[in-house]
This record gives structure tokens, C-alpha cells and sequence, in this order.
């Protein structure tokens, strides 16, 4: 969906190399004419920064129910494991819970800790609906995927 919104907003405003470099000059002129009108342009700019900013919301949305995720995955990466010892004549677990099961859980956490500091930004304040910055948003939201697939990656292969 960005990567649209980035093809759109960069046809916008043409540069006289887009008639140059395409096999359909006569189109192509027409398209670069176009483009170069101030009134259209502006409304262009502005719908695109629209449906801009209604993706951005629907993706601030997403990276809000990841953000409990990732905190209780931190809060269980600083919980001591000694509590689940086996020895342990304190706690009681839900049945078909074992403390092996809860050790090993603290322990993925552990390890997927340091990746956790990439999602430390204000996601509000970073995502803003400018088209001049669509790529860097796209790449950010891209490295995020990322991330958020090594980490559940990391936890099924350990847990």
C-alpha cells in the first residue's frame, strides 16, 4: 500500500527525462504536461497524503497490539527462572504447566531481549503522513516485520 502511494506521489511531478526515456513519447509528453499543473498537482499531493495518513493509522494501530507483546515478552526476560525451580514448593502452575516449560520460555525471552530495543520509538510520532517521507516509513515498517518475524522465529525454534 505504500509502495503505491510512493509510485503515485512520484508521478506527480515528472521531470522532462520521464519523455525522454519512454518508447511512447507522445504519451509520455502528455503525462509530463499534466503533471506539471500547480492545481492538480496540490489535490494530488494532498489525496495521496490522505490515504497516506488512513494507512499509517491502520498501522499504528497493528504496531499498538504488538507493543504488549513485545512488553510482556521484556517483563518475562527480567523474571528470575529460580522462581520456576523444580524444587520450588511455592508455586503452584496451571495444570499441564511445568517449570521446565516456564524456564525455557524466560530463556527465548532472554535471547529476543536485545531486538526488543528496536521497537523503543514513538511510533506516533514517527509515522507521520509526509509524502517526502514514504520510502523511510516503508523501510522502517519493512525492518519491524522483520524483526517481529526473527522474534517469533526465535521462539518456536526455542521454546
Amino acid at each position: 500500500m505504500m509502495t503505491d502511494i510512493n509510485d503515485q506521489a512520484d508521478r506527480i511531478d515528472l521531470p522532462i527525462a520521464h519523455v525522454n526515456q519512454s518508447g511512447r513519447r507522445f504519451q509520455a509528453f502528455g503525462e509530463y504536461v499534466a503533471s506539471k499543473a500547480t492545481l492538480t498537482a496540490d489535490s494530488r499531493r494532498t489525496a495521496l497524503e490522505g490515504e497516506l495518513g488512513a494507512v499509517l493509522k491502520e498501522t499504528l494501530g497493528g504496531l499498538k497490539k504488538l507493543e504488549s507483546f513485545l512488553d510482556a515478552l521484556e517483563n518475562l526476560a527480567v523474571t528470575s527462572s529460580h522462581v520456576f525451580a523444580l524444587e520450588s514448593r511455592v508455586l503452584r502452575l496451571p495444570e499441564g504447566i511445568r517449570p521446565e516449560d516456564v524456564q525455557l520460555a524466560i530463556f527465548a525471552a532472554r535471547v529476543i531481549r536485545p531486538r526488543l530495543l528496536e521497537f523503543k520509538r514513538d511510533a506516533s510520532s514517527f509515522f507521520l503522513p509526509k509524502l517526502q517521507n514514504v520510502e523511510v516509513l516503508w523501510y522502517q515498517l519493512n525492518e519491524y516485520v522483520k524483526t517481529t518475524q526473527d522474534i517469533c522465529g526465535t521462539l518456536e525454534k526455542r521454546y
